[in-house]
């Protein structure tokens, strides 16, 4: 790249260099015409103040021999023309009877009109290019004509040659130089940012540039920089990820394992027929059920989870009646609250809410079970909805044993338990609030924990409302 930027650097200065030197030539060019033009009307004008148009031809004529034009350009001569353009005498030739008549020359013309009058002819019988100058006499029934031939730059062509190509050469050096520091500038702090991205991987994943001086390379730094960060907190994620899929395999495992293993010693129990007893049959039957029961449980807030992961689950919306589904998960959750004393208060008027009714159930009865599950033995829970200009809002409210802060970033993770003993004693398949986050997800809301150890945890659950059209789910 360096290689690249260094030659085409070279490339635009010669090509600037180039330009200049025709800009220099046409502008020296351009200043010599004009430099000879001012010359030649001096000599006109000077040549006119000394003649007496009124004396004889032949004083007239000695004039013009005294000016000695052949000190002068080869081909350089003065003409006097009248206003017809008749040739009156010319200093060189000898018979201006012979001489064409004048009055179309564009110099001729322009001394006639305004005073001075300039022209450049090529000259076939001298082979040079011709430069005209004309002005208006004194008397202003004469034209003067100067005629000198004009080179321009090209007679000192060869005298400026030793001068061009060593300022050409120097330049040349000069501009080596400044391109290779210009290419270097560039390239090495591009080069150090592969270097540094090719440093990355797992364990090194910090990047340090320093401030470049041109903005956008600064620019494709910064980028660089976000982008290793980025790329440094989607590995953490990842591996966050693995983590929990590998405590939720283990869990799972475990979570399925346990019922498994007591179905399993009950069966073998009853097989082997040393329970003869009915009632001890009866026992181990309903435990036997009520085992598979919890391994039901189990599987069925899986696949809901892995269905509202996925979004594959067919989803049907309908208006739901908010009051009414709480209500009638107040009323699955009383015997539980019953058996440990604990009251529930309820505030919700009529809304209705775009939604599936089966969802709404699940994350109501999964808050309202785990408010009456950690709740204390003659402990309350208060539970609402109100409707909102964007959606709806749920708060559920106990006076339980708290999560500490440690734990409020993991509750909603799948078998997560802030307290494994009691929580395992309480029953129920430690998915509930990884439900109830996955819901509240799905319906794109939001989930707020505020918890107090030993005092009492409040969920609050926000759901913008859904378009009417969307009947489905993706």
């Amino acid at each position: 790249m360096r290689r690249a930027i260094f030659f085409r650097f070279i490339e635009v200065l010669l090509a600037a260099l180039f330009l200049n030197c025709i800009l220099f030539f046409l502008v020296t060019n351009t200043l010599l015409l004009k430099d000879s033009r001012n010359n030649m009307q001096y000599m006109l004008s000077l040549t006119d103040s000394i003649l007496d148009y009124k004396n004889a031809y032949e004083e007239t004529e000695d004039v013009l021999k005294s000016l000695d034009l052949s000190k002068g350009p080869q081909g350089s001569r003065l003409t006097i023309v009248d206003l017809d353009g008749n040739v009156l005498l010319d200093s060189g030739v000898t018979d201006e009877t012979q001489m064409e008549n004048h009055a179309d020359r564009k110099e001729i013309e322009e001394a006639k009109t305004l005073g001075v009058g300039h022209a450049s002819r090529y000259s076939k019988t001298l082979g040079k290019t011709m430069l005209y100058t004309a002005l208006l006499s004194h008397d202003g029934q004469h034209i003067l004509r100067m005629a000198m031939p004009f080179a321009g730059i090209q007679e000192n062509l060869v005298l400026f040659l030793p001068a061009f190509w060593l300022s050409f050469v120097i330049s040349l050096m000069v501009c080596i130089v400044i391109a290779d520091k210009f290419s270097r500038s560039i390239s090495d702090p591009l080069d150090e940012i592969a270097r540094q991205m090719g440093r990355m991987n797992e364990k090194h994943m910090e990047l340090e540039f320093e401030t470049c001086e041109y903005p956008e390379i600064n620019v494709i730094v910064e980028t660089t920089m976000k982008m290793s960060a980025d790329l440094k907190a989607y590995l953490e994620q990842i591996e966050r990820e693995r983590h929990i899929r590998q405590e939720f395999f283990s869990n799972a495992s475990h979570e399925l394992k346990t019922p498994l293993t007591s179905v399993r010693g009950y069966a073998e129990l009853l097989e082997s027929g040393l329970i003869t007893e009915e009632s001890v049959k009866k026992d181990f039957l309903e435990r036997i059920l009520s085992e598979t029961k919890h391994m039901a449980n189990l599987i069925n807030d899986i696949l809901m989870i892995s269905q509202l992961e996925t979004r594959e689950m067919e989803v049907v919306k309908t208006e739901v009646d908010v009051r009414e589904v709480l209500l009638e998960a107040v009323d699955t959750v009383s015997p539980m609250a019953a058996e440990r004393n604990v009251i529930i208060h309820t505030n919700c008027q009529q809304i209705l809410f775009y939604a599936n009714v089966q969802q709404l159930k699940e994350l109501f009865n999964n808050l309202l079970s785990n408010a009456v599950k950690y709740n204390r033995t003659d402990g309350a829970v208060w539970v609402s909805a109100e409707k909102l200009d964007t959606g709806i809002c749920i708060r559920v409210r106990d006076t339980g044993v708290g999560i500490g802060k440690e734990h409020i970033n993991r509750i909603f993770e799948r078998f997560y338990r802030v307290d494994k003993g009691r929580s395992r004693k309480m029953g129920g398949t430690g998915l509930g609030l990884s439900i109830v986050k996955h819901i509240v997800n799905y319906y794109g809301g939001t989930i707020t924990v505020n918890s107090v150890p030993d005092i009492g945890t409040e969920f609050i659950v926000v759901l913008p409302a859904q378009k009417q059209e969307q009947k489905q789910g993706k």
